[in-house]
């Protein structure tokens, strides 16, 4: 009896040698269920807060909308770019078509703030109304030219640019031909301000009596 007793000893003794040795290999294999496949495009990527994804894949912030006719060509993230040209659209004058110096400041609605500037007294050009007929009469075309200084007291800040700058006048014919006395120079403070999309806005305009 002691013979069959010592053989089935054996065989327990190899089956459970035999239950080791897989248990062992399993550990360094890799597990069955595992998903091995590639992502699809519609998979959901989860990001770690603070992770710009955007900035990974070698992008920028967008930049901002551009503005409309006639001011396409304007880099609306250029505050001194948005300025000047918003200056000289609203000081440039067509009396023999326009009424009053107030359809300059409707053509400069489109670099100016959502609520518009104060394009009463304060932001018009020190013009009587006989010198206006006076233009109107020779079908004169009043241009102006915008200085704008590097900087002055009032710093500038990451939405907010001021400069006075300095408005001189050219005053031309039908033909191009220079047609009397223009403007005197005059000096104005300037604000452009920049929204949430980046753009700026011309959004306080103060001439300088």
């Amino acid at each position: 009896m002691k013979r069959p007793l010592a053989i089935a000893a054996t065989f327990v003794a190899v089956a459970a040698l035999i239950a080791a040795v897989l248990a062992l290999g399993g550990a360094f294999t890799e597990h069955p269920s595992a998903d091995t496949s590639s992502p699809t495009s519609t998979s959901p990527v989860t990001i770690a807060p603070g992770h710009d994804a955007h900035a990974d894949a070698g992008g920028t912030d967008s930049a901002p909308p551009r503005f409309a006719e006639p001011f396409t060509d304007i880099d609306p993230a250029d505050p001194i770019a948005v300025m000047q040209a918003g200056l000289e659209t609203l000081f440039t004058y067509r009396p023999s078509e326009d009424a009053t110096q107030l359809a300059a400041a409707r053509r400069a609605e489109p670099l100016l703030g959502p609520a518009g500037i104060d394009a009463g007294f304060v932001s018009l050009a020190p013009v009587t109304g006989a010198q206006w007929r006076q233009w109107a009469q020779a079908r004169a075309t009043v241009k102006a030219t915008v200085a704008i200084p590097g900087g002055n007291d009032n710093p500038d800040t990451p939405t907010a640019v001021s400069r006075i700058v300095t408005v001189t006048h050219q005053v031309t014919d039908s033909d191009g031909r220079p047609a009397g006395r223009p403007p005197t120079p005059f000096a104005a403070y300037t604000t452009v301000t920049k929204d949430a999309t980046g753009a700026w806005h011309i959004t306080r305009l103060s001439v300088q009596q």
